[in-house]
């Protein structure tokens, strides 16, 4: 127990359904990746869902932190750019990227429970130093890959005619349109390496290169459960959104009632409403990207995936 009062240790939960001295009941990992209905891309979510109240207060805790480390990166960012734009644009890009360390650490951490292991704040920076190494050469990989596309993009592709004169017009005006569709269609597939490759890396010690063609291929074979994900997420956010801030226009409409006290009462309690809610919303869809592995890339009985 911490000097704060916030249990940052969670003891294994007996009716966790994954718990069991049986080892073949411990997900494995499949060499192809199963194959699923558009409807298990809710199922995702609620699973995520089980899994954050299982230890709300680590999963919370757990994002203050990373907020507070992505601030200090972009502050870092802010002061080094006024010594070199550079190193500026490099911590800026470099403080992009701290999803993907967070989503390792939060597979490991979820992994570890659901597998009855004691979790605490420590499980999630374990999972996020134990594959450093290869989730940064994963970033680097995403970077020069997303930088050629960037240049061919924007650099080759519109110097076409200029180099093909003889190109019909008709092919000339078609191809900006071309160029950004391509380029649509490219980073849809960059983001899909990306999708389980930080996952398998952790969990599996998988290369970034061999990780990042697993990834794309399991997107490949489930376009339709991602997309109901995407879309189901959305609306969740829009929604939960809409009360959030239609509760907070109300308080404060009635705070301020009360005069200058309750205006800055108000203002405190919209904070605090809104911190709640991303506290609560970010770490269920980090998670999410463990329960779709769950699913995509373990032999565990979809039946055994209601936790």
């Amino acid at each position: 127990m911490s000097s704060t009062g916030i249990n940052l240790i969670t003891t294994p939960d007996p009716d966790n359904v994954f718990l069991s001295e049986e080892p073949e009941n411990i997900p494995q990992l499949l060499t192809k990746p199963n194959r699923l209905n558009a409807r298990c891309g809710i199922s995702w979510m609620k699973q995520a869902w089980e899994i954050f109240k299982m230890m709300p207060e680590i999963w919370m805790f757990s994002i203050l932190i990373i907020g507070v480390i992505f601030i200090a990166l972009s502050v870092l960012a802010v002061l080094l750019a006024s010594f070199s734009p550079i190193l500026g644009n490099i911590a800026n890009i470099g403080s992009n990227f701290i999803w993907l360390f967070v989503i390792a650490g939060f597979a490991h951490t979820a992994d570890a429970l659901l597998n009855g292991d004691e979790v605490g704040i420590g499980t999630l920076f374990n999972g996020i130093f134990s594959q450093l190494k290869n989730i940064s050469i994963l970033i680097l990989i995403h970077l020069t890959l997303f930088a050629l596309a960037a240049v061919i993009t924007i650099v080759l592709i519109p110097q076409l005619p200029a180099l093909y004169p003889d190109l019909p017009q008709s092919l000339q005006a078609i191809h900006p349109q071309a160029t950004l569709f391509s380029a649509s269609v490219f980073l849809i597939l960059l983001a899909m390496t990306m999708w389980y490759a930080p996952v398998l890396i952790t969990l599996h010690g998988i290369g970034p290169w061999a990780a990042m063609r697993m990834s794309l291929y399991a997107c490949l074979r489930n376009i339709l459960p991602l997309i109901v994900f995407i879309v189901s997420a959305f609306f969740v956010f829009l929604g939960i959104a809409v009360i959030v801030g239609t509760v907070s226009a109300i308080s404060v409409m009635m705070l301020s009632l009360l005069g200058d006290i309750g205006s800055i009462t108000g203002i405190l309690l919209i904070l605090v409403i809104h911190l709640t809610f991303y506290l609560i919303y970010i770490p269920t869809m980090l998670l999410i990207y463990y329960t779709s592995y769950l699913h995509v890339w373990t032999d565990l009985p979809f039946e055994q995936t209601d936790i």
